[in-house]
């Protein structure tokens, strides 16, 4: 009787561990791949923009060819609910706004989250959708 007991105490923690699934705040922190920005009038398709997340602060990087840095900024960003909202300095939403990446027009975007696993990243805001992969 013992036994059973400690195998059905053994299997319920088992259990109990398989289900809790990672907090968003786990699953976003990492380095990010945009894939590609789906625009309402075209596709832009990309493997050289990074998102970088962890505890509250965000890089957004985009690279040119020899891994050499084109543009860079960092920020802060906040999960809440289904949305992520990030906040770059002022002085960078000029350039964010040129960037055929980022559409940024404001220092601060509410982006909506659409999926978030381990290695799936889809936020989009208004009509856009960006698709990343996990980048290890």
């Amino acid at each position: 009787m013992k036994k059973r007991l400690s195998i059905f105490a053994v299997l319920i923690i088992f259990i109990g561990f398989a289900s809790c699934s990672k907090s968003d705040d786990t699953k976003i922190t990492g380095r990010w791949q945009l894939q590609s920005a789906l625009y309402p009038t075209h596709e832009t398709i990309t493997d050289s923009v990074f998102y970088s997340f962890d505890r509250g602060i965000f890089a957004l990087q985009t690279l040119q060819s020899g891994n050499l840095y084109a543009e860079s900024t960092v920020g802060e960003y906040s999960l809440q609910g289904d949305s992520i909202i990030m906040k770059v300095a002022p002085s960078y939403t000029e350039r964010a706004r040129n960037s055929i990446y980022y559409d940024w027009k404001t220092a601060e975007r509410r982006f909506a989250l659409r999926t978030l696993t381990d290695k799936t990243l889809v936020f989009s805001v208004k009509d856009t959708v960006y698709t990343f992969r996990k980048y290890h």
